[in-house]
């Protein structure tokens, strides 16, 4: 089976700054890719130089030059995707240029493939920069602080960034309507990814014993007038809560539960492919932090109040003896 690897994916200018190096590290890697049968399928936004350093690099790719005005939109990068696709021919894979993929990658999507399926590899292993990926100096980006073992990540902070999929799903002409229909440009919630891209396949596997996805920390501030509560995150907010929930995406999973954090439980969706060990392994891992979720839910929060309160009259207490 010798599928082909569709990659939406957008850049930032190459400048020669930092943000620009690493993405042409990225470029450098795929061709250590061990399945060469992909293709970038790229769409630039206000971006000037990026179709000349494809070429340059020889990465096989197909560019397309888009005229929505926003830094990037997540619609037009998969609206380009879907007119290249035809059946049983491909696997979408997703990602952005500061996430390096092991040389197996590609490979192992192709192996794994089941019809209808999609997933990722998570947790994506964390790096500074590209000197600390390359030694091997793995960085928790919210923590800041160094890891060691995947199981130090915590489910209920971080996100996958990277899905693959059946190209199939993708050729259903509803499913493209539903993309049609609900537009996103621009910047969006971290969470939004899982929502808008994440949740299409009925089976979602985690393919992270196989093989690994490393994310090299980027320059965040060029988004900054774009976050926050400024219009166009607010609107995109909405949208892709609405979209969830007209597609009839479990509310626990847009909302979290009581309990559990709703980027937890949507991690817990995804199967792990392993051997039994690693299998009963991941799962004590999710286990360890459902105990100890980052948000402090209501019900911790007055068992808290009532420990510190029965706490302060036990002192009075002892201190009027």
């Amino acid at each position: 089976m010798d599928k082909e690897i569709l990659v939406p994916v957008t850049f930032r200018e190459f400048n020669g700054g930092y943000d620009a190096n690493i993405q042409l590290e990225w470029l450098k890697q795929l061709h250590n890719q061990t399945h060469k049968n992909f293709r970038l399928v790229v769409t630039s936004f206000r971006e000037k130089n990026v179709e000349a350093v494809l070429k340059e690099s020889g990465v096989p790719h197909v560019f397309f030059q888009s005229h929505t005005d926003c830094l990037f939109s997540i619609t037009d990068m998969f609206l380009n995707t879907f007119s290249l696709l035809e059946k049983d021919k491909h696997i979408v894979f997703f990602c952005t240029a500061d996430h390096i993929l092991d040389p197996n990658f590609f490979e192992t999507l192709v192996r794994n493939f089941e019809p209808m399926s999609g997933g990722t590899s998570f947790p994506h292993l964390e790096f500074n920069n590209p000197d600390d990926w390359k030694n091997g100096r793995q960085l928790d980006e919210y923590y800041k602080k160094p890891v060691k073992y995947f199981f130090e990540y915590d489910p209920n902070l971080h996100l996958p960034e990277c899905f693959y999929f059946d190209g199939n799903i993708f050729l259903n002409p509803e499913v493209q309507e539903w993309w049609r229909k609900h537009p996103v440009h621009g910047t969006f919630p971290g969470i939004g990814l899982s929502l808008y891209i994440g949740f299409w396949a009925p089976k979602l596997y985690n393919l992270f014993y196989q093989t690994k996805i490393n994310k090299i920390g980027n320059n965040t501030e060029i988004y900054q007038d774009s976050h926050g509560n400024t219009p166009d995150m607010i609107k995109n907010e909405k949208v892709i809560r609405e979209f969830a929930e007209l597609r009839g995406i479990d509310k626990k999973l847009i909302y979290g539960t009581t309990f559990l954090s709703r980027k937890w439980l949507m991690h817990h969706k995804y199967r792990v492919k392993g051997s039994l060990v690693q299998k009963l392994f991941y799962e004590l891992y999710f286990f360890y932090y459902a105990l100890r979720p980052r948000k402090v839910w209501l019900p911790t929060k007055l068992f808290q109040s009532g420990m510190r309160f029965l706490g302060g009259q036990q002192q009075r207490t002892r201190s009027t003896r």
